[in-house]
């Protein structure tokens, strides 16, 4: 059975990003900086790494001195494509959904041409190892 990954709201998601863009861990500190305008204010940075740590997104990854303090690192405890791929996969195997891969297909690729065909190859090379997964798995299954 597939693990549930909770919904982000969109100023999660906003701070996600930043960890998931992110090649090493942060603290609440570099946080605030690397905020856009407009996005969370400096006192609701504390608050959502406080949510996210409760929602199994991010984890402490060790401390690092700022001043005279120390402050805790965090890194993701989620990739990216973890968490979109369960957020599409609730919708798909939802029975009450009307979600139509065709649809969801041609909104990712888009009208951008130029990605096409790095996208379908992505994809043919990911149905290649489910395929071959699949495969291995029948096997396995009828030397038992």
């Amino acid at each position: 059975m597939k693990k549930t990954v909770p919904y982000l709201f969109p100023m999660e998601y906003e701070m996600m990003m930043v960890f998931w863009n992110s090649d090493k861990p942060l603290t609440a500190v570099d946080l605030m900086e690397c905020r856009k305008e407009g996005s969370w204010s400096k006192n609701s940075t504390h608050p959502l790494i406080r949510t996210l740590l409760e929602k199994g997104f991010l984890e402490v990854c060790g401390t690092q001195k700022s001043g005279k303090v120390n402050s805790r690192l965090f890194v993701p405890a989620i990739s990216m494509e973890e968490y979109l791929s369960s957020q599409v996969s609730e919708v798909y195997e939802n029975k009450k959904s009307k979600f139509n891969i065709g649809y969801f297909m041609a909104s990712l690729l888009g009208d951008d041409s130029a990605n096409d065909e790095k996208i379908i190859n992505d994809l043919e090379e990911w149905i290649k190892k489910r395929q071959n997964g699949l495969e291995d798995n029948d096997n396995h299954g009828k030397e038992n």
